[in-house]
């Protein structure tokens, strides 16, 4: 595959977050740079939730300390025996990823580091059940407008825009090839020439930064088997659960999920589950209706993952390692018709394409 193309690939699948915000009052008028990284994938957006948000990783007190009353009729309280990946960056503190990918036929590895938290990546969380939760990104807003090199974050104060750092030579080691990787003149790190596939499954894995504008650190991982799921197509129906299925395989690895049905709404809500390697699971009813009133719009996007994963705490915060194979599922909403074009639709319905929904 042309590597021109696998770098664009890379960037679309920043999914699960959004690659970067620059100054502004509300979101509406910050703008995305050109990075890419940070959703490979989701996580509020489309793709394959990879480089920076494809993963959108949280630890259970991002959920101990939120208020869960808001939005559409309540699913409970968050419980005490919640158990999602123990070793996480929490999102406000995550400023950093390296992950190594394989996916649906070809492999990547890439990451950054910055000096800081960008606001609109600390996804705010919503309901839990299970192994599921619901988390929405909401737009920060300062008033004045922030100005040139600023960003608005959470408590509407304008804060330096955190840049993109230099963590020296990455070395990779554990690869079916390795890998040594220096920053771009913007400070990302990627390669998309490596082999598929790139790991075998319980491959020890390691990641070294000799060090550069920020100080060096190590982080390991394991490889995993390729992720197998027999049936991608499936359909979301209020008051309905989502059942699952894979070919399981014994290891330490986690099943890792993200799911967006509101590709344009204005804060929307993604919901993530993470699940044991036993080859079956279901995503609870309550939290299925719950995402659906929260509002549908546009194609909606799901990725399934088989990872491990390391992190580290450095001068500017938290710093992961992600190991992991993918899949795309083919995901449909029971009564919404994504569409581009008015041909899309049934009779008697019109493409309204700014929100590529069919409408009566």
């Amino acid at each position: 595959m042309d590597k021109l193309l696998l770098v664009c690939l890379i960037c679309a699948s920043a999914a699960f977050l959004p690659m970067c915000e620059s100054g502004g009052g509300n979101s509406g008028n910050q703008q995305n740079s050109g990075s890419v990284l940070d959703d490979l994938t989701d996580t509020t957006s489309s793709g394959a939730d990879g480089v920076g948000g494809v993963l959108t990783d949280l630890v259970l007190e991002d959920f101990q300390s939120a208020d869960v009353s808001e939005g559409p009729d309540d699913v409970g309280s968050m419980s005490e025996d919640v158990s999602t990946a123990p070793e996480a960056c929490p999102l406000n503190s995550r400023v950093g990823f390296f992950e190594v990918a394989n996916w649906q036929g070809y492999s990547t590895v890439a990451g950054e580091v910055s000096e800081g938290v960008i606001p609109l990546t600390v996804l705010q969380p919503l309901e839990q059940e299970g192994g599921c939760w619901l988390m929405r990104r909401e737009n920060p807003f300062c008033d004045p407008p922030c100005g040139a090199g600023q960003l608005c974050d959470h408590s509407s104060k304008c804060i330096p825009y955190p840049e993109k750092k230099s963590v020296g030579t990455v070395t990779i080691s554990g690869l079916n090839e390795p890998v040594e990787m220096n920053p771009d003149p913007v400070n990302n790190y990627y390669d998309t020439t490596v082999p598929y596939p790139l790991f075998d499954p319980m491959s020890p894995i390691k990641l070294t930064a000799t060090g550069g504008q920020l100080e060096g650190f190590s982080l390991s991982a394991v490889g995993v088997a390729t992720l197998n799921v027999p049936n991608v197509e499936w359909t979301m129906k209020k008051n309905e659960p989502l059942p699952l299925v894979w070919e399981p395989v014994t290891s330490g690895a986690h099943i890792y999920l993200s799911i967006n049905v509101d590709q344009h709404g204005n804060s929307p809500v993604t919901m993530f589950c993470e699940f044991d390697d036993n080859g079956n699971a279901e995503v609870p009813s309550t939290l299925v209706t719950k995402l659906l009133e929260y509002g549908v719009s546009g194609f909606a996007t799901a990725d399934m993952y088989r990872r491990t994963l390391d992190s580290i705490t450095i001068s500017t915060g938290c710093v992961e390692l992600l190991v992991f194979s993918h899949v795309q599922g083919l995901l449909q909403v029971e009564g919404h018709v994504p569409c581009f074009i008015d041909a899309d639709c049934p009779p008697g319905e019109t493409c309204k394409v700014e929100i590529n929904t069919c409408v009566q």
